[in-house]
């Protein structure tokens, strides 16, 4: 009878790409996490990042953190951004999964792969629905990440004084208010802000370069 229980070799190809790009996933959740944190300043009237980082990081995971976020939300601005924060919270509790599943589970093979994937640890083999991870879907899962984070800065911007965006441009910052009144999709569509190519194996960018960047070159 032919099981799908992965094997795994004593010796496993260190030159694999698979150990860097996991690293850069669980990176880039680290990443999405600080961007959250960010919108904490503009929706509690004195409270600046290192206060706002102490209480986010005691939050136990980030789907306690985004129900305190639209809490504050709902609080200062009612309705106005509910239906966006909905969708994109359903987002982030979704990278939250694949996330454990990045951080907890084995590099290894199974039967129907011959190349490097995560695996779930024996344990957890009677769980439908847990397929191995690819270097593919590492790379999917850091571009989603970096989706978010393009999002939660943008909005902290919206969020924030209003004399920082009649600085910047207001005009230019209509389409991103439009975004956040209504519900978020991804992958975004072709041709909208917040669409990216996809990021394949052959094109990663060095780690230097990995910042999502805003329309004027500028980093977060």
């Amino acid at each position: 009878m032919k099981t799908n229980r992965p094997t795994v070799p004593s010796q496993l190809d260190p030159d694999d790409p698979l150990w860097v790009i996991r690293g850069q996933a669980i990176n880039a959740y680290a990443m999405l996490e600080n961007a959250l944190c960010f919108l904490f300043e503009p929706l509690v009237p004195g409270m600046h990042i290192p206060v706002a980082a102490t209480i986010f990081h005691k939050f136990r995971n980030l789907r306690d953190a985004t129900d305190v976020l639209g809490k504050l939300l709902m609080s200062k601005h009612g309705d106005k951004y509910k239906v966006f924060w909905k969708s994109f919270s359903n987002k982030i509790d979704n990278l939250m999964g694949k996330r454990n599943n990045i951080v907890h589970w084995h590099v290894g093979k199974d039967a129907n792969h011959t190349d490097l994937h995560l695996v779930q640890p024996d344990r957890w083999l009677d769980i439908p629905g847990k397929t191995p991870l690819s270097t593919s879907d590492l790379l999917a899962f850091i571009d989603k990440c970096n989706w978010a984070i393009t999002l939660c800065m943008r909005f902290s911007a919206i969020l924030g004084p209003p004399e920082v965006l009649a600085f910047l441009g207001e005009e230019q910052w209509q389409p991103w208010r439009d975004i956040f009144q209504q519900e978020v999709a991804y992958p975004p569509p072709v041709g909208s802000l917040l669409f990216q190519t996809p990021t394949k194996l052959e094109s990663r960018p060095p780690p230097s370069q990995e910042l999502p960047l805003f329309e004027d070159g500028a980093g977060i």
